[in-house]
């Protein structure tokens, strides 16, 4: 069977400041579940993929919004995330979120990122 990740439906910056996009205030949960609900459904409805083929999830523009996309890709039920950038390449891909990770290593990390136990972390 084949397998796929997402992001959000928008692509649109969940921070007030990505780049070059300004945005007046940061995504609530609401709008990080709306723009995943959104996504899945134009996946299942416009390209034909069944639900349980969408298995990863990656956050807009790499911007992580104090990592409250690990609880909603928990919810969502993905198996893995794709959205954390590492300076070293002596990290071993894929691995998982069961023990803490570097912070110092990673680039696009808040000033914790939690464990999460089964949650798997590919480049």
């Amino acid at each position: 069977h084949n397998e796929i990740a997402m992001t959000t439906s928008s692509n649109r910056c969940p921070l007030t400041n990505c780049y070059e996009e300004n945005h007046w205030r940061q995504w609530i949960d609401n709008d990080w579940k709306r723009e995943i609900k959104q996504q899945r459904l134009n996946l299942i409805e416009q390209a034909y993929i069944h639900h349980s083929h969408i298995k990863g999830f990656r956050v807009p523009h790499l911007q992580i919004d104090e990592n409250k996309h690990l609880e909603l890709i928990r919810n969502f039920h993905f198996n893995y995330d794709s959205s954390i950038l590492f300076q070293s390449s002596k990290l071993i891909w894929p691995f998982t979120l069961n023990y803490p990770i570097n912070l110092n290593e990673c680039m696009n990390c808040d000033e914790s990122y939690p464990t999460m136990e089964g949650l798997w972390q590919f480049p």
